[in-house]
């Protein structure tokens, strides 16, 4: 565990990352993609985050999709069940592209 940056550098090869924390996270696809990773995972939860992630992405020719994720809990009110929203979260998926 660590700074996604520090983790990676250490590594030769990566196949698979997902990535929870959005710190430096332009920097953080650039290394995967040069590890070599086919398939890519990032949650965000402020739109700002997903729009420079789907860009940088795109950029890199490999986004794939973003699915926005909705997701409620259930409450007592008044002695009986209500459901209270939580956060909304971006799910943003890349995978490289195979050579032809």
């Amino acid at each position: 565990m660590g700074e996604s940056a520090d983790v990676l550098s250490g590594l030769d090869r990566v196949d698979c990352a997902f990535v929870g924390g959005t710190k430096n996270i332009t920097a953080v696809l650039d290394m995967l993609v040069k590890k070599g990773a086919r398939s890519i995972v990032v949650n965000a939860v402020r739109i700002e985050t997903v729009v420079r992630v789907i860009e940088h992405m795109k950029k890199l020719g490999i986004y794939d999709e973003t699915v926005h994720i909705i997701a409620s809990k259930s409450e007592e009110l008044t002695g009986e069940t209500m459901f209270k929203p939580e956060n909304p979260v971006y799910i943003m998926s890349a995978k490289r592209k195979e050579k032809q």
